[in-house]
């Protein structure tokens, strides 16, 4: 896939939301260009020389400018570009391992959730005695706070309507639109936008569910899920689809959603104790 890019470059850009556009164009191999209409450039460092390594997947090589390698891969545009466009793209877009990947962890939290519903309509097959209350309710918090924040908060109300492109999509990396701060409204990007990313919020959803794993069960599980739970928003970043805001910020809205859930459930049972 190609984007765009500086005529004569071969800089790694990325895409933290922060000024940095004199480091922008010391990292540049080509050129001085004019600043963008807003200034802002954009890095992060990568944790994807271990995935990589572990995956066995191709390796892309360091630029001398920066310290890490990075998602976006810059490259010299042909003779039919525009004067200042921008050309290369996102390799790891490509990698049939980090694809497979991305597809597993995104329907996993779903998966889980399938099997929570199970769970929770046994429990209530139960009846006296054998009703597990505390199941019950730890089961409803946790399928809640999916609903309440990955799906509705993240994918139904938040990415539909906040209207941010995403990195792939903006002018900086070969698209068509401006790039919008985190939080702006003034994104022109229609559906489906990059504020919030709703697989960040999913993999915050998994991250969560340790806290109501038995203790026998938890220190085997939290490794592979503390790194599926990294991995998922790392990837969106690495395929140009999220900027760093967008997973931080997906990725705690699920811990913020899961937390007040559970300090009301918590509270409303409090409450029943004292009046009985």
């Amino acid at each position: 896939m190609v984007a765009r890019s500086h005529q004569g470059s071969h800089a790694f850009v990325s895409f933290v939301d922060i000024r940095v556009d004199s480091f922008f164009e010391k990292s540049m191999a080509g050129p001085r260009n004019p600043p963008a209409e807003n200034d802002f450039r954009c890095i992060h460092a990568v944790v994807l020389d271990v995935v990589g390594a572990a995956c066995r997947l191709p390796r892309i090589p360091r630029n001398r400018h920066l310290f890490f390698p990075a998602f976006f891969l810059g490259a010299d545009c042909d003779a039919t570009a525009a004067a200042g466009s921008i050309c290369g793209g996102f390799p790891y877009r490509d990698v049939a391992t980090f694809d497979l990947l991305r597809t597993v962890f995104f329907r996993l939290p779903y998966g889980v959730a399938i099997v929570m519903v199970w769970k929770l309509v046994e429990c209530y097959r139960q009846h006296g005695a054998t009703f597990n209350a505390e199941r019950a309710q730890k089961l409803k918090v946790a399928l809640g706070t999916l609903l309440i924040g990955p799906v509705l908060l993240v994918n139904v109300v938040l990415k539909e309507h906040w209207g941010r492109p995403r990195p792939i999509q903006t002018d900086i990396f070969g698209g068509a639109l401006h790039f919008a701060e985190a939080g702006s409204l003034a994104g022109k990007c229609v559906s489906n936008c990059s504020f919030i990313s709703g697989e960040a919020a999913s993999a915050g959803w998994l991250f969560c569910l340790l806290l109501f794993v038995p203790k026998s069960l938890r220190y085997a599980l939290a490794p592979p899920v503390v790194a599926i739970s990294i991995l998922t928003p790392a990837m969106r970043l690495s395929f140009g689809a999220h900027y760093l805001s967008d997973v931080v910020l997906g990725w705690l809205s699920s811990l913020v959603v899961f937390a007040a859930l559970l300090a009301l459930t918590e509270s409303q049972q409090h409450q029943k104790n004292s009046e009985i």
